[in-house]
C-alpha cells in the first residue's frame, strides 16, 4: 500500500509539471509575439550569420511581424529553460582586430524583470539569464560554446563551467571549459548571487559574488576574457568553531569561484534588461590603445536609441581594452569570428537579436538637417521657427567603406510633422551628379518611401535628399523624426530634433468657440481658445484677457494660473451683455505692451419680458333690472418679447383683480365680476390669480405682440341688481417663463 500511494503521487506531480511547461511556454510564445511586433529596423541574417553548430544549440532566425520593419530578421538565442544558443559570423564576415569597426544591433532580454529592489529571490524577478556578444579564435569554430554536462546559466554559452561545490585553488579548469581565445561582452539579466554562506553555493551560482566589482545587485552589463584564468577567482569561506555562517561539517572551509566584471553598467533595478523594451547597442573598436598596437580599445555604448522613434539617445558608455594576444591564434593572428551566445537554467527569457550595422561589412552614416530659410538659420534641439518660415529639410547619405556595396537601399523618411511639403530632389554623387525630382504628389503621409537608384560604393559614396515646404499654422511643439536608410547590408537612421512653432505675431490668439453665440439670462457667454507666444518666459498671469461689448469694455482679467500656458477657458456672465444683439470683441495682452489681433464675436441675449399691455379698461352701459354683458370699450393687446433660443420654451400671463368699488364714500361693490374670454374659454378674474395667455415657441427667436381678436377680451358682467354709478378696480399681470 505504500508503494502504490508513492507511484500515485509522483504521476500526480508529474502531470502537474506538464501542466506548469505549458503554462511557461504560452507566456514565453506571448512576450515573443510582442518582440516580432515591434521589432526596430535591422537586415536580413543568412548571408552573414550562421547558427552555431554544438550539439545543444537552440538558437533560430526568426523574422519580423511588422510592417514597418518588413525583411528585417532576428536571431532567437533562447526562449526556454535549460537552453543554449549562438550565432557566429561567415568565414567572410570577421571581426578585423587592426583596424577600425563599428557595429550595432537591437537586444531584447523578454518580461521578466521587475522595478524590485531588493534580493533576487523576489519571485518577481523571473528573468533568466542573458546573453553575450563574443569575439572568438576557438579551434571549435561556429561549434564553440562553454562544455557543460549539465547546463547552467550563469555561463551564457561563453563563460567557464563550474560544477564543483568547493573549488581548488585555481579555477584552471572552469576557464579551459569556457570558449578558447575569446573577449565577451556579458548582458547579465539574472543574478547568481548564492550566498557564500549558503548550503547550495555552487555549482553554477556564484559568478556575480564578485567583490572586485563592489556589491552586485542588479543585472547588468560587462567584460572579459572567457577562457582565461585570471577571469576568475576563488573566494574561501573558512569555518568557525561557535558555527556562526562559514560553518560546514567536517572541513575548515568551503570556496566558489566568481566572475571578474570588468568595464561594468549595472541597473537600478531588475527591470534594467529583461523590461519588454528593445535595447540598443552601438560597439566602436580602435585597433590601436595610446599608441599600443597589440592592445585594442573598445567601447559600448547601451541605450542609446531610442526603441519607439530610433532617436538618439545618451546612453550608458564603458571603454576597456581589449589585448589581442588573448583572442588570436597562429590562423587568425589579426581577426575574429564574432556574434552572440545565450544560455539558461532553471529561469529564462526570450533572447532576440536584430544587426543594424555590420563590422567591416559596410559603414555608413546618415544625418538630417532642417533650415529655416526665411531666417538662415540652422535648426537644432528645441530651436524655434515661425508659422509659414520656408524650410529646407536634407537627409545625408554616406558609404565610408568596407569589404562590400551597399545595396538596395530604400529611404523610409519619417518627415516632421506641422510643415506643409512641396517638392524635393535627390541628387546621387558621381560623375553624372544624378538627380530625381520628388513632387508634391509624393507626400500623401507623413512617412515618404522612396528606393533610392543606385548602389552605393566608394565611386557613388553619397546621396542628398532635399525636401522644400513651408511651416504650417499652429504654434506648439513638434516631436523629433527619425528617417531610416536599409540596405542588404546595413541600416542607418537620421533624426530631426525637436522643434518649437512659434505665431508670426508675438501674441496670437485663436478662440475654438462659435463666433455667433446665443445665451438667455442667467447663463455663460464661453470665451474658449489659446494664445500662442513667443516669449516662453511669460506665465498665464503675465496675460490678460479683454472683452468688449458695444464699445464697452465689459471684462479684464489675467489668465488662470492654473491652466495650461496659453489656454483660455472663461465663462462670462450674461448680464454683461444688455443688448439683444451684442456686437463683442475679444483681445490678448501681456505685461511688456504686446497686443494681439481682436476677434470678433456676435453674441444674441436671449430673454422673456412684458413689454407692455393695454391701459385702462373702459365699461358702459343702461342697467336694466337683467345681468348684462358688457364688452372692453378698448381693445385689449399685450407685446411680450420672448427672445430665448431654445424652441419648446414657453410663458404664460396671468391676472389677478380687485373687487370693483364704486366711487364714493361707501365704496359699495359692484353687483357683477369681470371675465376674459378667449378660444371660446371664459376666465372669471378675482383676488386669485387666473391665467390668461399661454404660448411655446416653435421657433429659435421670436418676437410676441398679442392681439385680441373681436370676439376675445376683457368683459364686465353686471347682474340685474346692480346700482348705478362709477366703479373702478385694479387688474395685476403676472408674465411666468413656463408653458
Amino acid at each position: 500500500m505504500i508503494v502504490k500511494g508513492l507511484i500515485l503521487w509522483l504521476v500526480g506531480l508529474a502531470l502537474g509539471g506538464v501542466l506548469l511547461s505549458r503554462n511557461i511556454s504560452a507566456q514565453a510564445n506571448a512576450d515573443l509575439t510582442y518582440a516580432l511586433e515591434h521589432t526596430p529596423q535591422g537586415i536580413p541574417l543568412q548571408q552573414y550569420f550562421k547558427i552555431g553548430t554544438s550539439l545543444n544549440n537552440h538558437a533560430r532566425i526568426v523574422d519580423s511581424n511588422t510592417q514597418a520593419t518588413v525583411n528585417t530578421q532576428s536571431v532567437e538565442l533562447t526562449n526556454s529553460t535549460s537552453q543554449v544558443g549562438s550565432i557566429w559570423s561567415t568565414d567572410n564576415n570577421t571581426f578585423d582586430l587592426d583596424n577600425e569597426q563599428v557595429a550595432s544591433m537591437w537586444l531584447y532580454f523578454g518580461d521578466g524583470g521587475s522595478d524590485s529592489t531588493d534580493d533576487e529571490s523576489s519571485k518577481n524577478n523571473t528573468a533568466g539569464d542573458g546573453m553575450a556578444f563574443v569575439l572568438q579564435n576557438d579551434s571549435r569554430g561556429t561549434a564553440a560554446t562553454t562544455n557543460m554536462h549539465k547546463i547552467y546559466g550563469e555561463t551564457l554559452g561563453v563563460w567557464g563551467y563550474d560544477d564543483e561545490n568547493n573549488q581548488k585553488e585555481s579555477p584552471t579548469s572552469v576557464a579551459q571549459s569556457a570558449i578558447q581565445n575569446s573577449w565577451a561582452l556579458e548582458f547579465d539579466t539574472h543574478m547568481n548571487l548564492r550566498s557564500q554562506y549558503d548550503s547550495l553555493i555552487g555549482p553554477g551560482n556564484s559568478y556575480d559574488i564578485d567583490a572586485s566589482a563592489g556589491k552586485l545587485k542588479f543585472p547588468h552589463i560587462a567584460s572579459n576574457y572567457p577562457g582565461n584564468v585570471n577571469s576568475y577567482h576563488v573566494e574561501k569561506v573558512y569555518h568557525t568553531a561557535d558555527g556562526k555562517p562559514g560553518w560546514w561539517p567536517g572541513n575548515d572551509w568551503r570556496s566558489y569561484v566568481s566572475l571578474n566584471h570588468n568595464g561594468l553598467i549595472m541597473g537600478q533595478n531588475f527591470n534594467f534588461l529583461s523590461n519588454k523594451n528593445w535595447h540598443h547597442l552601438t560597439l566602436k573598436y580602435e585597433p590601436q590603445r595610446n599608441g599600443d598596437s597589440k592592445i585594442g580599445d573598445m567601447t559600448y555604448t547601451f541605450n542609446d536609441k531610442d526603441p519607439e522613434t530610433g532617436a538618439p539617445l545618451a546612453g550608458r558608455s564603458q571603454n576597456v581594452p581589449i589585448d589581442k594576444s588573448k583572442i588570436t591564434d597562429k590562423d587568425h593572428p589579426h581577426t575574429a569570428r564574432w556574434g552572440f551566445t545565450g544560455a539558461t537554467g532553471s529561469s529564462y527569457e526570450n533572447n532576440l537579436v536584430v544587426f543594424e550595422q555590420i563590422p567591416d561589412l559596410v559603414d555608413v552614416s546618415a544625418d538630417a538637417q532642417l533650415t529655416s530659410l526665411t531666417q538662415n538659420k540652422k535648426i537644432q534641439e528645441n530651436d524655434t521657427v515661425k508659422e509659414h518660415d520656408s524650410v529646407q529639410l536634407d537627409y545625408m547619405i554616406k558609404y565610408l567603406g568596407g569589404k562590400s556595396e551597399w545595396h538596395d537601399v530604400v529611404a523610409n523618411l519619417e518627415l516632421p510633422k506641422h510643415i506643409k511639403y512641396l517638392g524635393g530632389k535627390i541628387t546621387y554623387s558621381g560623375q553624372d551628379n544624378a538627380t530625381e525630382t520628388i513632387t508634391f504628389k509624393d507626400f500623401s503621409a507623413a512617412t515618404l518611401i522612396r528606393k533610392l537608384s543606385h548602389i552605393f560604393n566608394r565611386n557613388r559614396s553619397h546621396v542628398k535628399i532635399s525636401l522644400n515646404g513651408e511651416v504650417a499654422e499652429g504654434a506648439g511643439k513638434v516631436s523629433a523624426a527619425t528617417s531610416s536608410f536599409k540596405g542588404t547590408e546595413a541600416v542607418a537612421e537620421a533624426t530631426v530634433p525637436s522643434f518649437r512653432v512659434a505665431p508670426l505675431k508675438f501674441l496670437e490668439l485663436r478662440l475654438t468657440n462659435e463666433s455667433t453665440q446665443d445665451v438667455d439670462e442667467g447663463q455663460f457667454v464661453k470665451i474658449a481658445g489659446n494664445v500662442a507666444v513667443q516669449d516662453e518666459n511669460l506665465k498665464n498671469p503675465d496675460l490678460r484677457l479683454h472683452v468688449k461689448s458695444n464699445g464697452q469694455e465689459v471684462y479684464n482679467q489675467p489668465l488662470s494660473g492654473s491652466d495650461a500656458f496659453g489656454a483660455i477657458n472663461q465663462k462670462l456672465q450674461s448680464s454683461l451683455f444688455t443688448e439683444n444683439k451684442n456686437d463683442v470683441t475679444v483681445w490678448v495682452t501681456d505685461n511688456q505692451g504686446h497686443t494681439s489681433d481682436p476677434i470678433a464675436l456676435t453674441v444674441y441675449l436671449g430673454r422673456l419680458a412684458l413689454k407692455s399691455v393695454t391701459g385702462n379698461l373702459n365699461f358702459s352701459g343702461q342697467l336694466n333690472g337683467r345681468t348684462q354683458l358688457l364688452k372692453s370699450q378698448e381693445p385689449f393687446s399685450v407685446n411680450v418679447e420672448d427672445t430665448r433660443k431654445a424652441s419648446g420654451s414657453g410663458w404664460h400671463l396671468e391676472a389677478t383683480a380687485t373687487a370693483l368699488d364704486k366711487d364714493d364714500a361707501a365704496g359699495q361693490p359692484l353687483a357683477g365680476q369681470l371675465l376674459y374670454k378667449a378660444n371660446g374659454l371664459t376666465t372669471v378674474l378675482s383676488d386669485s390669480a387666473q391665467n390668461v395667455i399661454s404660448h411655446t415657441n416653435s421657433e429659435r427667436v421670436i418676437p410676441n405682440k398679442l392681439t385680441t381678436d373681436p370676439d376675445q377680451g376683457f368683459y364686465l358682467q353686471v347682474d340685474g341688481g346692480a346700482v348705478g354709478g362709477t366703479y373702478t378696480g385694479r387688474i395685476t399681470w403676472t408674465l411666468s417663463n413656463t408653458p
